[in-house]
């Protein structure tokens, strides 16, 4: 630092232009290349194409999922027909034609299912008939159908057939396919 007081000193007419060198680089530090810089056009079509795709795959996966679990209702509250049928077999060696017939409630409806009903001719044995409900918020690949299960005697018990009635598999249990 003493020297660079010597050289003004000595040399007043460069004093100037010495002093604004120094105090140039001093006030104007090295630039480094450090600006932010945001995403490019490319990166961000690229990430909207990548969630585009996925939707595509999981919205009709998430519905298919829904419905499976609106079918499901239905064939929770058919357990309940399902028992009081088979109580009545054992007891009468007949089928009930109604659910109250059978000893259950007449009207078994849930959130997502419209009905479940007993019926049976003469000595057929008992079809229970779940019919999903008709609007929403039942999922439309359902709404309106029919699931039937239908009754037949064991030796010593009631033994149950799902049929998919007008449901798609899709929407079925693995037992009712």
């Amino acid at each position: 630092m003493l020297e660079l007081y010597k050289l003004l000193r000595s040399n007043r007419q460069n004093q100037r232009g010495v002093l604004m060198m120094i105090f140039s680089k001093q006030a104007k530090p090295e630039r480094k290349n450090n600006r932010q810089r945001g995403f490019t056009l490319i990166e961000l079509m690229i990430v909207v194409a990548i969630i585009g795709i996925l939707a595509a795959i999981a919205i009709p996966q998430y519905n298919s999922y829904v419905a499976r679990t609106q079918v499901a209702e239905g064939l929770q509250l058919a357990g309940a027909v399902k028992t009081a049928i088979a109580e009545f077999h054992q007891t009468n060696s007949s089928w009930p034609a109604t659910n109250e017939a059978a000893g259950a409630s007449a009207d078994y409806v849930g959130k997502y299912v419209a009905s479940v009903e007993t019926s049976a001719s003469g000595t057929n044995p008992s079809i229970i008939t779940i019919t999903m409900g008709a609007a929403s918020p039942v999922s439309t690949d359902i709404q309106g159908k029919t699931i039937t299960i239908t009754a037949a005697a064991g030796t010593g018990a009631v033994t149950w057939t799902c049929d998919g009635g007008t449901i798609s598999d899709s929407y079925l249990p693995a037992a009712c396919k």
